[in-house]
């Protein structure tokens, strides 16, 4: 009798399934992954400890055959404490000597012998791609003015499940794109309109504890300027500490001076370490 009962079950579910199967493309239904499920799966990639990364960004000039290559050096501690050590390379190298600590949403320089602590720039993206928590993940998105609903969309090349509300007409608005077969950030659309795209994406520790996945590529995009941004070297050997992003232990200065430029990248540079850094 159970066994009956069981097979009963089964061809039931299947015969549910056939249906679906077949009505589900001539309808347009489409089963859509939760916004819960699909973010607590985006946080599960994330690293858990503190970690280096070296990096390099180019800056090209649509209107010459000129660019300004900058040296990053990182460290991060998940989405609360990101540390950045900037210095420009070739013949800028004594141009671009940029050093920012941002801690939660505020953002601690040293301007000459003056410390500074501002809000962090609402174009601050990075730590979305360092998620410690959902509730935490779900906050930054909202002060972004995300609409926290999901739909099926494409983004670099991948069916995605995009957080936010679709673009209508002329008007676009602030918007994630989370791949629905790995669940890795594939895009993001800040508020002022710039678009992040992530790329080459490496899985680091694999088959531990402490595995997590980190973006190799970023490309930034706004009004008709580009920015690119290759990671080098990941570690997370690292004798950094809590400590280390400590507002008062800040003490290197920043300092971009472009006297003598003459591709119109100054300002470009300059845009860019305000913005996005």
């Amino acid at each position: 009798m159970k066994t009956l009962t069981h097979m009963t079950l089964v061809a039931y579910i299947f015969n549910i399934y056939l249906v679906f199967a077949i009505v589900a493309p001539q309808t347009g239904w489409t089963y859509i992954l939760p916004l819960d499920f699909v973010v607590k799966k985006t946080v599960s990639h994330s690293n858990k400890q503190i970690i280096s990364i070296e990096q390099e960004v180019t800056f090209k000039s649509k209107a010459q055959p000129a660019e300004i290559k900058v040296s990053e050096s990182w460290l991060i501690e998940g989405d609360k404490n990101l540390k950045v050590s900037a210095n420009g390379l070739g013949k800028y190298k004594e141009n671009i000597r940029f050093n920012s600590l941002i801690n939660n949403k505020t953002k601690t320089q040293m301007i000459g012998n003056n410390k500074t602590t501002t809000q962090r720039s609402d174009d601050f993206y990075l730590h979305l791609a360092f998620p410690r928590s959902t509730d935490r993940f779900l906050d930054d998105l909202k002060s972004m003015g995300i609409l926290m609903q999901t739909r099926l969309s494409r983004a670099d090349g991948y069916i995605c499940i995009s957080i936010g509300e679709a673009s209508k007409d002329e008007k676009v608005f602030p918007q994630i794109w989370i791949d629905q077969d790995q669940f890795l950030i594939r895009k993001i659309r800040l508020p002022s309109g710039t678009e992040v795209t992530l790329s080459n994406y490496v899985k680091i520790n694999p088959d531990t504890d402490q595995e997590f996945w980190i973006a190799k590529k970023h490309i930034i995009k706004w009004g008709q300027e580009e920015v690119i941004v290759e990671v080098k070297n990941i570690s997370t050997k690292t004798t950094a500490t809590l400590q280390s992003f400590f507002p008062k232990n800040l003490d290197t200065p920043s300092e971009l001076s472009f006297s003598s430029d003459q591709s119109g990248l100054a300002q470009i540079v300059e845009d860019f370490y305000s913005r996005f850094r």
